[in-house]
């Protein structure tokens, strides 16, 4: 997400990219992250959260390793919705709880 001011710009924006993401994908994101204003995990349980904080975390372990080799590769949009889409995952995320 990009800078916004602190207070109310930041919570309404918050509250317009929540709902953006909604009308895309049908789902509540995860992960909201916020230029200059940090990280908000979002889940229905405090353990869901701590899960969900523990994975960003690792994931910006792994970014900025990634730098040693020249910088992350990510997946393309297909290569996403494809794995997000598979049994396999649906799985999984049932068995979190998620």
């Amino acid at each position: 997400m990009p800078y916004t001011d602190p207070g109310l710009p930041l919570a309404r924006k918050v509250g317009e990219m929540i709902e953006r993401y909604l009308d895309r994908y049908g789902e509540a994101p995860k992960v909201i992250l916020m230029q200059n204003h940090g990280v908000i995990a979002l889940g229905r349980t405090p353990q869901q959260v701590e899960n969900i904080t523990a994975m960003i975390v690792k994931t910006a372990r792994v970014l900025l390793g990634t730098y040693a080799f020249g910088g992350p590769r990510f997946l393309s949009e297909h290569d996403v919705q494809r794995i997000h889409t598979r049994p396999d995952e649906l799985y999984r995320r049932k068995l979190l709880g998620e």
